[in-house]
């Protein structure tokens, strides 16, 4: 049989090659006058026949060594296993980003009911839910550009200087970052100051980050908008 045709040994990474030591004598040495190396057999070693006898692929069964079979992927295999890889990648992913949206959603209202509940308590003098609702390293720029720290806006806050009448808030816009929030707007108060009624308008950013589950307050910065 071996001197009837001459066999193309197909070197396929994905069989497993047996020890020499373990193949059956006389199979490993060349066949049928092919200048070709010393190769090792697998139990189902991929041939290819040159002469019309064998006009398909077959698997050798090679005597001493147990029986099995190993399908061969060809290129198209591979190629028509790689397209549907890609095509149910897609389709996982676009289902996890309808997944996430309305959570998106959620937490973007969310920072929104947080801004308006802060501006709620300036307008109350509620010292504990501002403590409560911003970070410990909290900073503030307002709109002379002048920065304060956490501690400081608790003193001026517990020190009455100003006292907000009332708020209105326009244009938020919340963009989430993982579990940092970014919320931008329109600000716009009345408030007294040593006994002298004013109004403010300005825009503003304020950054959250979400810490243990809940959003908190770290930064904030104003820009006065002067009204033609």
């Amino acid at each position: 049989m071996f001197g009837a045709c001459a066999w193309q040994i197909d070197k396929d990474p994905l069989q497993t090659h047996l020890l020499e030591d373990q193949a059956p004598d006389g199979v490993r040495g060349r066949a049928s006058g092919l200048a070709a190396p010393l190769v090792r057999l697998t139990p189902t070693t991929r041939c290819r026949s040159r002469t019309p006898m064998f006009p398909r692929r077959h698997d050798i069964r090679i005597p001493g060594c147990q029986p099995s079979c190993v399908k061969r992927l060809t290129r198209l295999h591979v190629g028509v296993l790689a397209f549907l890889l890609c095509v149910v990648s897609y389709a996982v992913a676009k289902g996890q980003a309808k997944g996430h949206a309305p959570d998106r959603l959620a937490a973007e209202e969310e920072v929104k009911q947080l801004e308006r509940d802060r501006q709620d308590a300036f307008i109350r003098g509620d010292i504990e839910a501002l403590d409560r609702a911003t970070a410990a390293d909290y900073t503030t720029i307002n709109g002379t550009g002048r920065l304060s720290t956490k501690p400081q806006m608790m003193q001026n806050l517990r020190q009455a200087k100003t006292k907000v009448l009332s708020v209105k808030l326009d244009d938020l816009k919340v963009r989430i970052y993982g579990d940092t929030a970014v919320l931008t707007g329109d600000y716009r108060d009345v408030n007294v100051r040593e006994g002298v009624q004013r109004e403010t308008h300005a825009l503003f950013i304020r950054i959250f980050v979400r810490n243990r589950g809940r959003w908190e307050a770290v930064a904030y910065q104003q820009t006065p908008v002067v009204d033609q």
